[in-house]
């Protein structure tokens, strides 16, 4: 990433409040993943802070995630004090946030048991509450590592939430249920439900997507084996009604493909996007009825080659 004068920066990566230099980047090395000292990490060379947080905004990349074990992989060390970065970077540790549910309130789940100590891993924010802090929020509780779930709201009177997916071993292939109540400035007394064992995806996946088909239909897809483990290329219905679809295209584009974008278009179908690929799906068959050409691929690099 550019300083505010245009100054190449981007060996730099930010983690905890503290900066790490890479010491095996080259200027030769601009996209690289395996290079970088957090590979997820959206790099620009170009463009000063306030251009990359304008064309990031454009991609709606809202976010730049790493971890401590990216560090030490790396070799990174800590820059000095008083060395500053011009950057600008939102550490989200939240696996998901729901938008707002029949009663206004939003819920957070987060990266519980593996991320910030003496939490529950789910919260509740009550937006008629947002003057008083001591009630606002209230606490939920949940079993699994939820970071890098996928979550959705059903489309049914209640407006039920589930959240499928998560952070490494049984976690990967949990279905959580949660049924809101209360009312706006009362907190409710539900909670999240599951059992792994009762209640599972077929496969298990970290970095999955998640949408509601227009037959009510829930359709997950993609994600890996765990945190950074091999490609689940494939597509599975909720409730099960099959066995699961192989996608050769999630395959090859692994693992760039994570947390594919899925709509539902006027025209039918499902759209999904991943990576720089597009293409819509058959909402009964799941098979490709049409692709798409290539998108714009990254910041700093428009042709996503």
């Amino acid at each position: 990433m550019a300083n505010e004068r245009g100054t190449v920066t981007v060996s730099d990566s930010k983690l905890d409040g503290h900066i790490y230099e890479d010491v095996s980047r080259s200027q030769s090395q601009q996209d690289n993943a395996d290079a970088r000292t957090f590979p997820y990490r959206i790099v620009n060379m170009i463009y000063n802070t306030a251009n990359f947080l304008s064309l990031g905004s454009q991609f709606e990349y809202p976010a730049d995630c790493g971890d401590f074990s990216d560090v030490v992989i790396s070799g990174a060390r800590i820059r000095p004090q008083g060395v500053t970065v011009p950057i600008l970077d939102w550490w989200c540790c939240l696996s998901s946030c729901h938008k707002p549910d029949r009663y206004w309130k939003v819920k957070f789940l987060e990266k519980h048991g593996i991320g910030t100590p003496y939490t529950t891993g789910a919260y509740e924010l009550d937006l008629a509450q947002l003057n008083n802090f001591t009630v606002t929020w209230s606490p939920m509780h949940v079993k699994a590592k939820l970071f890098c779930s996928a979550t959705l709201t059903l489309p049914d009177k209640a407006g039920r939430q589930i959240n499928v997916g998560g952070w490494a071993n049984n976690d990967t292939c949990g279905f959580r249920l949660y049924w809101p109540d209360g009312k706006p400035g009362l907190a409710g007394v539900n909670d999240w439900k599951e059992n792994v064992y009762e209640v599972s995806l077929q496969n298990c996946r970290w970095h999955p997507s998640a949408i509601t088909m227009a037959n009510g239909t829930i359709l997950v897809v993609g994600g890996e084996q765990g945190s950074n483990g091999t490609p689940v290329p494939t597509l599975e219905l909720l409730p099960n009604s099959g066995p699961v679809l192989y996608c050769d295209w999630f395959d090859r584009t692994d693992p760039y493909e994570l947390y594919p974008f899925l709509t539902d278009p006027p025209s039918g179908g499902v759209l999904m996007m991943y990576y720089n690929e597009a293409r819509i799906l058959d909402e009964v068959t799941l098979q490709t009825s049409k692709t798409l050409p290539n998108m714009l691929g990254a910041v700093n690099n428009f042709s996503g080659v």
